[in-house]
């Protein structure tokens, strides 16, 4: 008998799990679908990358469920979390941001703060796009889950070379969010580039322990 995930609803150009983490990934979602539908309870998963956003879709296809919307904090992100919200359910919010200004000479890149980040023990599921201010060479801003908003604004306090100051923000600025320059979106690619450079295989909030920043 076929796994529900070697048997998910067929979509042009979808590409079926290839190994264990995307099959366990898939199986994983159908779970929250069900728990979500019969017990009318939100459900969220951890920030999801294009491919574990397409397999997730897939699972909340064959699992029938289709209250869902997949957020990363604005319209155009890259990374984002998968949530399971059915009618008439309390919805949470499950995203925070944080503003993070850099001092010192050499100003921390995307990279520098992706492993500032991942250093505080952090999965790669915790933290979903960085973006840099295109008015404001010192500052960066981070989307992550709400549950790890005051863990990370208490502990992160350098970057690369620098020392950096963050604060913990209700939004995204505006010229972000609703029109991103070129410099903030080829950020995102990079995020996206980076967190599956270092494993070809999609996870569900259970990267390995110490997993190193992707190179």
């Amino acid at each position: 008998m076929a796994s529900s995930s070697d048997t998910a609803n067929a979509v042009r150009g979808f590409v079926p799990p290839q190994n264990d983490d995307e099959r366990r990934l898939m199986r994983r979602v159908e779970e929250l679908c069900r728990v979500a539908v019969n017990r009318g309870i939100p459900r969220y998963t951890g920030f999801l990358s294009d491919r574990e956003q397409s397999l997730a879709q897939a699972a909340c296809n064959k699992a029938g469920c289709s209250c869902i919307r997949f957020w990363g904090g604005f319209d155009a992100a890259e990374r984002r979390v998968l949530c399971i919200e059915p009618p008439d359910a309390w919805q949470e919010e499950p995203l925070a941001y944080l503003q993070c200004t850099a001092y010192g000479d050499k100003l921390p890149t995307h990279r520098d703060y992706l492993g500032a980040i991942l250093g505080l023990g952090l999965e790669r599921s915790c933290v979903g796009d960085l973006l840099a201010d295109p008015e404001r060479e010192d500052t960066f801003y981070a989307v992550i889950l709400a549950d790890k908003q005051e863990f990370v604004n208490a502990e992160l306090t350098g970057a690369g070379h620098c020392t950096v100051h963050t604060a913990c923000i209700d939004a995204l600025p505006a010229r972000l969010a609703e029109s991103p320059d070129p410099q903030a979106r080829s950020v995102r690619l990079v995020s996206v580039s980076v967190s599956e450079k270092g494993s070809q295989s999609a996870t569900y909030l259970e990267w390995a322990e110490g997993d190193p920043p992707a190179r």
